[in-house]
């Protein structure tokens, strides 16, 4: 018995998407964070760690590149998973509710 594949639907797709680019954001600002740290230039010539104190004093909040992206890469990734488990559960009930179908008309047709 072959298994139709269910489509996603639009709210889901709006969703991972949403949730897959705070995802993306934040391993790109951690990995800047990440280089800024280590990389191998004067502290003026050091992009990254300017661009990060600029944020900083524009934000007035004292987080770096690293701490951010730390944040944004654990809430995307745990938004993705709790998504992803919505799906998984409305596709379980879907297959639950074919099975007792499948169940009562065999019952019936006995």
């Amino acid at each position: 018995m072959a298994k139709k594949l269910t489509l996603l639907t639009t709210k889901d797709i709006v969703f991972l998407s949403i949730f897959a680019t705070i995802f993306g954001v934040g391993f790109i600002l951690g990995f800047l964070g990440f280089i800024a740290d280590f990389l191998n230039v004067t502290s003026q010539d050091n992009w990254i760690k300017n661009a990060d104190g600029a944020v900083q004093e524009f934000l007035s909040i004292n987080l770096s590149f690293l701490e951010w992206g730390s944040i944004f890469l654990v809430t995307g990734a745990s938004l993705l998973a709790l998504t992803l488990n919505v799906i998984a559960q409305r596709e379980q009930v879907e297959i639950e509710k074919k099975a007792r179908r499948a169940q009562r008309l065999q019952e019936a047709s006995e």
